[in-house]
């Protein structure tokens, strides 16, 4: 494949066409050549409130893009002999529970740990009503933890909490606060003057977008999120900044070559299968080109930064605006920068449709019809399914690699890969009258102070989940197979959980905490 660098400005102008708007909130795009600011531009609204314009200098969440800042500020404690990456985090952190023995800092940092996230597990102990949590509670919370998803290295789940143990770490071994860390380590000297840590939502930040997620019927509501952004999110930078850092990235100031090899090498699993996600970092593959990025979504807003180290071009979106797909965005932009691409993956519609049970996972993958195509939902998180040129059918299963699948012949199964791994995952019929009924009754989850209610009324049957500071609600359908599907109503988060009675045990899975035990109250037996 032969493919070669071309700025096209009209392509990209079309590409962006639809977020040329001045009524409502938009983002920011930087492309860049060889370290060149080619594009610079923002559109839509910095506050739907007022006719402010985002521009390119416009600070915004980078949410998730943080995670290779924080990644490198414990690599630069590494370079001070401070640390190794393959030390326990309980080494350095050893009031941690006896589960955090085994977890590396690079397991850590490459979602390998197979640690519980914490920002499920916040909602599940603060409910949903976005009240301020401080830092101290959610690290407390984590000490509470007596069981993980997974043995650590043997799979691959995004996990927030191991970036909340990493800027614990940052902040014991450096003595001192991890944005003020971050900021003299590695803002300052990379000349992203604009960015910084921005731990609440709560106090005005100048020159700074508000964050803006839909609201049913129309219109926006403010994208505020409870609990501190730290190393897992808290980042707040500009266009412009993130073009620094781009750049940055290919003659690195801050860091040794032997750091940033570390950072860019996907982890592999005890079985030896690539996980794509580096140190903070994912490596991949757009339509043969190589490329180098890490997305992000916070309440109210996307990120997505990528780079195409073949060709040089570097490409950032940052919006304020929670509707904005910047990961597909960012891939159409490469799409009109590079010419000799071959064709792209399309969207598909398939004869099948139905539910599938990944038990060992506790996932529900359910196949459906969407405005004439395919679409994937696991465990209500519905993902575009695209077919490549030889034919597989993908879809974005986890953030570092996806997943290929097949639907057996008669329609009772589907063949899952993910991760190096086969799964035949079998079909579900709903059952009726009794069967379908969950296990009514109070339930603990003792290490988190929580209390479950499983209730049936006149209406569906309800699961209630109560923790000390909030109480989340869901709604429960039976699945068959003794697997219930929980949804909830609530905006600001995209997936429901699984219910699952197997083995006399009755379990609790959301798309990143897996089989949450629910042991029965005996007080009220």
């Amino acid at each position: 494949m032969s493919t070669t660098f071309h700025f096209d400005a009209a392509r990209i102008d079309a590409v962006l066409s639809p977020y040329d708007r001045s009524d409502r909130p938009g983002l920011a795009v930087g492309v860049a050549h060889r370290g060149r600011p080619l594009l610079r531009r923002g559109l839509g609204l910095a506050s739907a409130e007022l006719p402010v314009v985002l521009t390119p200098s416009t600070r915004l969440r980078a949410a998730s893009v943080t995670k290779q800042f924080c990644a490198l500020a414990v690599m630069l404690l590494a370079e001070d002999g401070k640390l190794s990456i393959d030390d326990s985090i309980r080494h350095h952190l050893p009031d941690l529970p006896p589960w955090a023995a085994p977890i590396t800092l690079a397991q850590l940092m490459g979602h390998t740990s197979g640690m519980r996230c914490s920002i499920d597990l916040l909602f599940f102990v603060h409910g949903t009503a976005g009240r301020p949590v401080g830092a101290g509670v959610q690290r407390e919370m984590l000490r509470g933890l007596r069981s993980v998803n997974f043995a650590p290295g043997s799979d691959f789940v995004y996990c927030n909490g191991g970036y909340t143990l990493l800027t614990e770490l940052v902040e014991r071994l450096a003595d001192q606060p991890f944005g003020d860390f971050l900021r003299e380590r590695v803002l300052q000297p990379v000349g992203m003057h604009d960015s910084l840590l921005r731990p609440d939502d709560e106090p005005c930040l100048a020159n700074t977008a508000t964050q803006h997620r839909v609201i049913a019927g129309g219109g926006f509501a403010r994208g505020h999120f409870g609990p501190p952004h730290d190393g897992a999110g808290g980042l707040v930078t500009t266009v412009d900044d993130m073009l620094r850092w781009l750049d940055h990235l290919r003659h690195p100031r801050v860091g040794t070559a032997a750091t940033w090899a570390a950072m860019r090498t996907p982890l592999q699993l005890r079985d030896g299968t690539s996980t794509g996600y580096g140190l903070g970092l994912m490596s991949g593959v757009h339509r043969g080109l190589r490329v180098l990025h890490h997305s992000g979504l916070v309440f109210g807003g996307t990120s997505q930064m990528i780079q195409v180290p073949d060709h040089e071009l570097d490409i950032v979106v940052l919006a304020n605006h929670g509707g904005v797909d910047s990961i597909g965005l960012a891939e159409h932009i490469i799409d009109a920068c590079i010419t000799g691409l071959p064709p792209a993956p399309q969207a598909t519609r398939l004869d099948v449709e139905g539910e599938f049970l990944d038990a060992e996972r506790g996932r529900l993958v359910r196949l459906v019809s969407v405005d004439g195509t395919t679409q994937v939902e696991i465990n209500g998180a519905r993902l575009p399914l695209k077919r490549h040129a030889d034919g597989t059918l993908w879809c974005r299963a986890n953030p570092s690699r996806g997943a290929t699948f097949e639907p057996a012949a008669d329609a009772s199964a589907l063949d899952w890969q993910e991760l190096g791994r086969h799964s035949r995952l079998p079909r579900l019929q709903a059952p009726t009258g009794a069967a379908a009924l969950a296990p009514a009754g109070r339930y603990r989850v003792t290490d988190l102070g929580l209390t479950v209610d499983i209730t049936h009324g006149d209406g569906p049957t309800r699961l209630d989940l109560q923790g000390p500071h909030g109480t989340m609600h869901y709604t429960l359908q039976a699945r068959g197979g003794g697997v219930w599907a929980g949804t909830h109503d609530h905006a600001l988060l995209a997936a429901g959980a699984v219910l699952m009675q197997q083995g006399g045990r009755l379990t609790f899975t959301t798309l990143r905490t897996r089989h949450l035990l629910l042991d029965p109250d005996p007080a009220h037996g």
